[in-house]
């Protein structure tokens, strides 16, 4: 599915708690396929949230169509839209567009050892992030979760395995087969977390 020149939706339930949650991020975002809003909502009762804020944008009721299966992203069988979500701790965002496939990941940052990098990132990631290590270790972890959060929503956008896929691909580059990453940051109650929004 090409991208177009639309708007590419994150909802927000609770718009009043959610930008206090999440102060650092804008309420949209221009990007070459459109302008992207963002919306994020309490982890609370966020099932029932997204298949409301769906089908109140599609104007039927989703659950109709929508088809999950373990370890793969959603699909909405005849649909005019594609959409995808994440969670982590108590927040979940919602990523909704009408003419491209989009994937979105977002991670509270914990410490974590950059071996993991060495292991199963790129060879490219793994000697960048060993470098920056040396010199700013802070900066190395949210370097290292920046890098994941792309590629589980590279992951969640086209498909296929996460594991034998996007783990082991170089994606430093803000671009990867056809594929465009917007990175956010930020802390919520003193924890930081990443954010990535992939676009096709």
């Amino acid at each position: 599915m090409a991208c177009k020149a639309t708007d590419f939706f994150i909802f927000k339930a609770e718009m009043l708690k959610a930008l206090k949650m999440f102060p650092q991020l804008p309420d949209f975002l221009d990007t070459p396929c459109g302008r992207v809003f963002l919306f994020l909502f309490p982890k609370e009762n966020h099932r029932h949230t997204i298949h409301s804020i769906l089908s109140e944008k599609a104007g039927f009721d989703v659950g109709e169509i929508l088809q999950t299966k373990e370890n793969e992203r959603p699909v909405f069988s005849n649909s005019p839209f594609d959409a995808n979500w994440s969670h982590s701790k108590n927040c979940c965002v919602l990523a909704y567009s009408e003419s491209a496939k989009v994937g979105i990941d977002i991670e509270f940052l914990k410490p974590k050892s950059l071996r993991l990098a060495e292991r199963f990132y790129s060879k490219e990631e793994s000697i960048y992030l060993k470098e920056l290590e040396q010199k700013n270790p802070e900066k190395a972890i949210q370097e290292f979760f920046r890098l994941w959060c792309r590629k589980e929503a590279y992951f969640k956008c086209i498909g296929g395995s996460f594991f034998e896929g996007s783990l082991k691909q170089n994606m430093l580059k803000n671009t990867y087969h056809e594929v465009t990453f917007f990175d956010f940051s930020g802390k919520v109650d003193n924890e930081s977390f990443a954010l990535a929004i992939a676009v096709k």
